[in-house]
């Protein structure tokens, strides 16, 4: 049995728009996206999906949960969101499960992990309220819609103009009286008390404080998996979308740019100018400080292709972020035959590098790592040591990567890990909830990352190593002065704005302090992954002769 869906594209304002599922909840149908999607289609090409009895669908008979999930698994396009609204988030939870590798993330809204109270689970509706509910669909199903109407804003301090709205919407929404009564009986049997904590790919759980169906408890008593982010908005009833769309949809953004589903362009094209600035004011002090990158890039050269390569054949090799190019003079040893590439965000990097490194066979760009200015199939070797930390979306670093690699072309690369630093963040949230410490992804992202991209993970050629590095320093304004010589400041969003006042920073001090270790000094710790892959031979492709695009 297949389910016909509502299909909106994305406005042509939109860059790389992705895609959207929607998913209604209990007694309306697709209707209820109507004024959230103006702004959700300037980001995303949207399938709204009405469930059976709803909708487009309204002729559909019912399904039980397990048929409803897999009818609904077969719409979904590759990769896509699927955002559910309380029965629908309850679906999206089934779906994720299900079907993981169509899944990029899931975004729930006011779903609770079971609608109706038991031991297990008190934190839902009690049986005898929802019996109680029940039978007045099945005698009166108007007025168990009108009531469920007001339920649904209950709470907002804009409820009666709310209510006024959303009975405008109930009365085009088609609805079989028979749904009602069949989903309220599908609502009912949903259990994710353990789906959730089972669920791999991104998921954000959004609650409203003032809920008059899903009790705040029910958000506090939740057991997810790491990859889940519970979050409960202030003074919000049930209906969240309707009481403030805008607010809303900015936290699901910055969940999603977070979890890199996808990039807000504007945003990021503002950071990447900071990041850049940063290091280019960093260029002159940065090797004097930089004795974590010599370290790591010296672990990084040891992985050196040779036993696949003949030296000589070797005609391009790019240090991507080659900051000052201090490995530019080993890459040019270890690659003879090669010409050099130096490819850095920031501008102050590039000049520094072209003034002090004096290599014949170099050349310097600045360029950023997820829009390369190379050719396609151009480069042998892409060497890059603790740069791709900064990048933003790591879907489009591998895929430049691997697009400008030549077929059996090699990416060596080490980054950071969302260890790093972990003791100043430790210290910093005993002050206060802004973000202090730039944050790094999990390992998970960036294979993910890579193999979306095409690189096979597990082929000999290929590997990924962890080390976990631990500096030492006397006191806590040492290391903020090395972090700050080396160009790494806080870029992320969440940071405050403006100077952190005496107090913050003496509570920032005594908190590093209870950190010291055993010789009396304060640890820094970094997580350092090392990587290897390799482009693919077998891809035929034709190889392109000049390096340079344009």
């Amino acid at each position: 049995m297949s389910l016909a869906v509502k299909r909106l594209e994305a406005y042509n304002t939109c860059d790389n728009p992705v895609e959207l599922v929607l998913i209604h909840g209990w007694g309306t149908s697709h209707i209820i996206w109507q004024q959230w999607l103006e702004i959700l289609r300037h980001h995303c090409h949207i399938s709204m999906i009405d469930l059976p009895g709803y909708g487009i669908n309204v002729n559909q008979p019912s399904m039980l949960a397990e048929q409803l999930v897999d009818a609904v698994g077969e719409l979904l396009p590759e990769r896509s969101i699927v955002m559910g609204y309380s029965l629908g988030g309850m679906l999206a939870a089934k779906l994720a499960e299900k079907f993981p590798k169509k899944i990029a993330a899931i975004i729930s809204l006011s779903s609770n992990l079971k609608f109706v109270a038991d031991e297990a689970w008190p934190n839902a509706m009690a049986g005898d309220t929802y019996s109680a509910f029940l039978s007045l669909v099945e005698k009166k199903p108007a007025v168990a819609v009108k009531r469920f109407v007001g339920l649904q804003v209950h709470g907002d301090r804009n409820e009666k103009e709310l209510i006024k709205k959303l009975k405008d919407i109930q009365k085009i929404s088609l609805v079989n009286e028979d749904a009602l009564v069949n989903s309220l009986n599908l609502l009912a049997s949903i259990n994710n008390v353990e789906t959730v904590k089972n669920i791999d790919v991104p998921a954000l759980y959004l609650f409203g404080e003032n809920d008059s169906l899903v009790p705040v408890s029910a958000a506090e008593s939740m057991q997810v998996s790491s990859s889940s982010v519970i979050n409960v908005l202030p003074e919000m009833p049930h209906c969240l979308f309707y009481a403030d769309p805008q607010l809303v949809w900015k936290v699901i953004e910055s969940f999603l740019i977070e979890k890199n589903v996808f990039a807000n362009s504007e945003r990021i094209a503002l950071e990447k100018k900071q990041v850049a600035k940063s290091f280019s004011r960093a260029a002159k002090s940065y090797d004097e400080v930089a004795d974590l990158q010599r370290r790591v890039g010296e672990s990084l050269c040891q992985f050196f292709p040779v036993d696949n390569f003949d030296k000589d054949s070797i005609k391009v090799v790019v240090d991507l972020g080659c900051g000052t190019g201090f490995f530019a003079p080993k890459l040019s040893e270890e690659f003879p035959a090669a010409q050099l590439l130096g490819v850095d965000l920031a501008e102050g990097m590039v000049s520094h590098a072209k003034t002090t490194r004096k290599l014949s066979a170099a050349q310097w760009l600045c360029g950023d790592a997820e829009s390369l200015p190379l050719a396609d199939n151009a480069v042998d070797v892409i060497f890059s040591s603790l740069s791709i930390q900064w990048c933003e979306n790591n879907t489009a670093l591998f895929a430049e990567v691997f697009r400008v690699l030549k077929p059996g072309g090699v990416f060596l690369f080490s980054t950071l890990g969302p260890d790093t630093l972990f003791e100043l963040k430790k210290s910093w949230e005993v002050v206060d909830n802004f973000v202090h410490v730039n944050k790094f992804v999990e390992r998970q992202v960036l294979t993910q990352a890579a193999s979306d991209a095409g690189f096979l993970l597990d082929v000999a050629e290929s590997f990924w190593l962890e080390e976990d590095i631990t500096l030492e320093f006397s006191n806590l304004k040492n290391l903020t002065h090395e972090l700050k010589a080396l160009g790494a400041h806080n870029v992320n969003a969440g940071r405050p704005q403006g100077l952190t006042g005496r107090q913050r920073i003496q509570g920032l001090i005594n908190a590093y302090e209870q950190q010291r270790n055993v010789n009396g000094m304060l640890p820094a710790s970094y997580q350092v992954f090392y990587g290897r892959l390799v482009k693919p031979a077998d891809i035929s492709i034709a190889a392109c002769e000049d390096t340079l695009c344009g």
